[in-house]
Order: structure tokens, then C-alpha cells, then sequence
């Protein structure tokens, strides 16, 4: 039974170590994007107001993130909680007496804000291999293909057009690039455009023996190791890591009963939070996941995330 977080945090604390930080990375007008910001009192429930000085227009603290027009804000801290133990929709429903298809939206913000933290830049030995998953449409009526019955299987053998790859880089730091890159095994092209600029120096890259990884370690001149045959440890050089985040992924995954592929990548962008986080639901946890979801900017309504279409690069 969750006991209610909220009194042990009390939002303004949160809010207010947001806004520190949105100071100090230099605070901006979420309409014309201007540091000309100044505060303009508060709203009925005390919130901070905003005024900026070039178009005169305002803004809360809770605008361009999840919070944002959230009637039952004071329940969302709890539902964090919740995310990081696992709970179904209904369950949490049940626990924090909020409606579990509201909470389906504030979990698809919370998506959309993870989903901005990813690894911008990879040093070291870094491992880099793809995964797949099968493509689903759920909630829709599939536009090439009949509809599956309960998920069911590709009815093609091994890797096809089916299969949605999705590309993971990991550093020995545990810093992590993920992607959805698109049906098939990823191409050259792809491998570039994603990875290619999040390589630091004087790297090690440990693959399979896919061509790809080949001409991106040859066209940034680092050294790479290939995984071949039977041969997976050479020393410290293996992607043996990448393999296991890929098999706890999945295992995670699984507790959804599959997922639509237009939101696979938030929903790694979570597992990969919590993973970092090693799924510790102390205060402390909740508290740094609450505000490192409400840094980032969240503007999707609920029929954005209700219609949204999958797009790959």
C-alpha cells in the first residue's frame, strides 16, 4: 500500500529545484524563446507565474511539462511512484484513486519527457548491437498487413520488414543511446546518421559482424572488435553488456503485454531511466525522476498521444 509521497516532498520543493536549474541553464519564454523572464506573482494554487518582457505574454511553472492543466496534480508524485514499482494502469487506478485512462496519459508525458534524456555523446569502449521487436499496431487496424490475434507472430522466419530494429550503444560508464530506427536490419546510412555523431574519441567499438558497424568504425577511424562465430570475450572487448540490458529489457517489457511500436521508444527511454536508477523507489529516486521529468519540455495534448503516428529516420 503506498502511503501518500507528496507531504514528504511537498511540490514546491521540486518546483523549486526545477526552476534553479531552469535558471541556470538560462531561463527562456516557452512562446518567443527570450531570456527576458521576470516573475509575475502567483496563481490560486501557488504556483509561480511568469511574465516575459518581449512579447508581454505569461506562464506558470507547470507549462510545457506533463503537469500542465493536470486537475489532480497532487496525486502525480504517487503515480511516479508506482511507475518505478511496476503497477499496471488499473492498479495504480485503484491505489491513488485517479481514472487509469488519465493515467495513461500522464504516463505517455512522462514518456515524452524521458525519451528527451538519451546519450549524447559515447567514450571508451563502447558496445553497440541491435535488437527487434515485433511491429504492432495495437489500438489500430493495421494499414499493409491483417490484424494479429493477440499479438501473434511474423510470418516470415528470422529478421524481415516485420521485425522493428531497435539500435542500442552503451559506454562502460553506462551511458546509453537508444533508437527505433525503422524495419530490417539497420543499413549504413542509418548506423551514420544515429551513431555517427555520438562517438567521442579515442574509442573502442565492440560489435557483431555486421557490415554496417564495419564502415561507421572505418569512416571515424576507431577501433573496432567483432564479435565472430562461438568467440564472444576478447579480454574486456565483448558486447556481452549490451546483450544483457538487451535481455532485461525485454523481460521488462513484457509486464505491457506488448506494446504499440509508435510508443516503443518511450517506454525505453523509461526502462532505461529506471535501469540507471537500478529500480530504487526510495523518496530520493522519486524525487530526481519527478524533476528530471518536468526539465524537459512536454507540450502533447491528450489527442496528440492518441493519434500519434510512428516516424522513422
Amino acid at each position: 500500500m503506498i502511503t501518500t509521497l507528496t507531504p514528504l516532498f511537498e511540490s514546491k520543493s521540486i518546483f523549486h529545484e526545477v526552476n534553479e536549474r531552469k535558471a541556470n541553464k538560462g531561463f527562456r519564454c516557452i512562446y518567443c524563446g527570450m531570456d527576458e523572464v521576470v516573475h509575475f506573482g502567483k496563481t490560486t494554487q501557488d504556483r509561480q507565474r511568469y511574465k516575459c518582457k518581449c512579447c508581454d505574454k505569461t506562464f506558470t511553472e507547470t507549462a510545457d511539462t506533463p503537469l500542465y492543466h493536470c486537475r489532480k496534480s497532487e496525486k502525480w508524485i504517487d503515480f511516479l511512484s508506482c511507475l518505478i514499482d511496476g503497477m499496471s494502469l488499473r492498479d495504480s487506478a485503484k491505489e491513488i484513486s485517479v481514472h487509469y485512462v488519465t493515467l495513461f496519459y500522464w504516463r505517455h508525458k512522462i514518456l515524452t519527457a524521458l525519451a528527451q534524456i538519451n546519450a549524447e555523446e559515447l567514450n571508451g569502449i563502447v558496445e553497440v548491437d541491435e535488437t527487434y521487436f515485433l511491429e504492432s499496431q495495437k489500438g489500430a487496424i493495421p494499414t499493409h498487413r491483417s490484424s494479429r490475434k493477440r499479438g501473434g507472430s511474423a510470418k516470415k522466419r528470422g529478421l524481415s520488414t516485420e521485425q522493428i530494429c531497435v539500435l542500442i550503444a552503451r559506454d562502460r560508464e553506462k551511458n546509453t543511446f537508444y533508437k527505433v530506427i525503422g524495419r530490417g536490419k539497420p543499413t549504413k546510412d542509418s548506423l551514420e546518421l544515429h551513431l555517427g555523431n555520438r562517438l567521442g574519441t579515442d574509442i573502442v567499438l565492440c560489435s557483431d559482424a555486421l557490415r554496417g558497424y564495419k564502415l561507421l568504425a572505418k569512416n571515424h577511424h576507431i577501433q573496432q572488435y567483432v564479435k565472430t562465430g562461438e568467440k564472444r570475450v576478447k579480454g574486456i572487448y565483448h558486447i556481452q553488456n549490451i546483450n544483457s540490458y538487451h535481455s532485461r529489457l525485454k523481460r521488462w517489457l513484457n509486464r505491457f503485454y506488448g506494446i504499440s511500436t509508435k510508443y516503443l521508444e518511450g517506454y525505453i527511454a523509461l526502462f532505461n531511466y529506471l535501469d540507471q536508477l537500478r529500480f530504487d523507489d526510495s523518496e530520493r529516486s522519486i524525487k530526481e525522476l519527478a524533476v528530471d521529468v518536468l526539465m524537459n519540455k512536454v507540450s502533447d495534448t491528450n489527442n496528440d498521444i492518441r493519434l500519434r503516428q510512428v516516424e522513422y529516420v
